[in-house]
């Protein structure tokens, strides 16, 4: 297996992980008072990105595909409603986010977290950063 074979299966296999372990979460205010979002909406999923984030945004899309292929294929069963994708611009807005969506103002990411999936929404922080 190649390097970006090795790379493609890695992020479908996280993107799997995301969103199959919480898929009952609430859905909860997540918009970010200070980023300016731009979103490109597919037949199922959209993706939030900030202008940091436009040259990248193809290869974004791909890799999101790609691991929604993935997880409908291995399920064999589409998923039954649109989610979002929001992709953070650096680790700072990621924990704003986070800290809102779990209440806790003194939460900060360690290094190795890089993203959170709930029922309808997956967070990510930007390959950019």
């Amino acid at each position: 297996m190649n390097y970006y074979e090795f790379k493609r299966r890695s992020f479908t296999c996280f993107f799997l992980l995301l969103l199959t372990t919480v898929a009952s979460a609430k859905c909860i205010s997540r918009n970010s008072d200070t980023l300016i979002w731009n979103t490109l909406t597919k037949k199922e999923y959209s993706i939030h990105y900030t202008a940091a984030d436009k040259n990248r945004l193809e290869y974004l899309d791909s890799c999101l595909r790609s691991g929604h292929d993935y997880i409908t294929g291995f399920f064999q069963h589409s998923f039954l409603n649109q989610y979002e994708v929001y992709i953070f611009p650096n680790r700072a807005s990621l924990d704003k986010q986070w800290q809102k969506d779990w209440n806790d103002s003194s939460f900060h990411s360690e290094c190795w977290m890089i993203a959170s999936g709930v029922a309808d929404r997956l967070d990510l922080l930007s390959p950019n950063a």
